[in-house]
């Protein structure tokens, strides 16, 4: 069955369920990302000098590599509830997910993991659905 009004639905892991902490995440479909990268990139021309002839131009497009990763983050966390060490909740914004998968090594890991567990389960529905 598909829902179509909600085709990439997130699902929540828990960081602490004594505290009821938890952050619910999805993942990105190939189309999602190749949206992204064009978000993120541009086209760009170099002329370049090859031997000894006259100068060549070279069309290439180049990433903003910070930037797609930035997109990516935003996009896979979907919501949470976070407390900071005063017990206030974090707000879910997109600095503050860069900020957590980008300087707290033990939160970027996690959420590494909860994001690998949902590419498994959708690989075993996917082999499940194969089969019947």
């Amino acid at each position: 069955m598909f829902d179509l009004g909600n085709l990439n639905p997130a699902v929540r892991f828990y960081w602490d369920e004594e505290t009821d902490e938890w952050v619910e995440f999805r993942v990105m479909a190939d189309e999602d990302l190749r949206k992204l990268r064009k978000k993120c990139g541009r086209d760009k021309v170099e002329y370049r000098k090859v031997g000894k002839g006259a100068p060549q131009r070279f069309e290439y497009f180049e990433i903003d590599e910070d930037l797609l990763v930035e997109e990516i983050n935003d996009f896979c966390i979907f919501n949470w509830r976070l407390l900071d060490t005063q017990g206030n909740e974090i707000p879910c914004t997109r600095e503050n997910k860069n900020l957590l998968m980008g300087k707290e090594p033990r939160f970027a890991e996690w959420a590494a993991e909860c994001l690998e567990q949902l590419r498994r389960d959708a690989e075993l529905i996917k082999e499940k659905e194969e089969k019947n």
